[in-house]
């Protein structure tokens, strides 16, 4: 959780979602006053949690935010596809979880963005394992690394 200009965290993370609405909130009161009341009246108190909630209600203006993250989140995931070209990028964590629709937009903005070749052959998915897919791929790789004579 860096919060420097460029880093994709910034844009993109739960903290910074829940930043992003809480400025919003801020400046509109009136389109913010369904995100405001599921926060109980105190724009200090909006989370990302609550901002997925609110844009699944089908709020306007968290679903404005919420699109703007998946193209924050899209053109980052863009500059991953052009530097290292991979086949497959999977979404995963928190946010994702929380906001499955970030998904296909990522999707869309990387066929626009990322060069054409790389863009036409990935695939971005959400992951399967959900919010614990790195927690149950760091436990098979340190699995791994230890010999199965040693484990008893």
């Amino acid at each position: 959780m860096c919060g420097r200009r460029g880093c994709l965290e910034a844009y993109a993370g739960g903290w910074a979602i829940a930043a992003r609405a809480r400025e919003a909130v801020h400046g509109d009161k009136t389109a913010g006053r369904h995100l405001l009341t599921l926060a109980g009246g105190d724009a200090a108190a909006v989370t990302a949690a609550l901002v997925s909630e609110a844009a699944h209600g089908g709020d306007a203006l968290t679903k404005t935010l919420v699109r703007q993250v998946g193209d924050d989140l899209g053109l980052g995931v863009a500059s991953v596809v052009n530097a290292f070209n991979p086949q497959r990028l999977v979404l995963g964590g928190g946010v994702i979880e929380g906001l499955p629709e970030l998904a296909p937009v990522v999707r869309e903005v990387v066929s626009r963005q990322a060069l054409a070749p790389a863009a036409a052959r990935v695939e971005v998915v959400k992951a399967g394992l959900g919010m614990y897919g790195g927690v149950i791929g760091a436990a098979l790789i340190a699995h791994a690394a230890v010999p199965s004579e040693s484990v008893s």
